[in-house]
């Protein structure tokens, strides 16, 4: 590459899909279903807020080299506190 800057995170996500045991999992070419709301009363069970955070951080730094991904990381973001199933799941999509 003569000119510019490349980035590229395929090792730290190649890192990412194994800590989380999601290695065998396939790529969604949705990654975020726009017709979900999510809501803070959900009657899913609540997940653990650890793994949860852990997860939240990780895909946060992602959307530096990946812009498309930040509107739906600020959605599952916003539940933290209580992260719950929904909001797990919706999150494991997006990687």
């Amino acid at each position: 590459m003569a000119n510019g800057i490349f980035l590229s995170q395929a090792k730290y996500v190649t890192y990412l899909l194994a800590h989380f045991h999601m290695s065998d999992f396939k790529r969604d070419p949705m990654p975020f279903q726009s017709d979900v709301r999510f809501t803070i009363e959900c009657a899913t069970p609540l997940v653990d807020a650890t793994l949860y955070l852990k997860l939240i951080g990780s895909l946060i730094f992602l959307t530096h080299s990946k812009p498309d991904l930040c509107f739906a990381v600020s959605m599952v973001s916003r539940f933290m506190k209580k992260p719950r199933e929904i909001y797990w799941q919706a999150a494991k999509r997006m990687m």
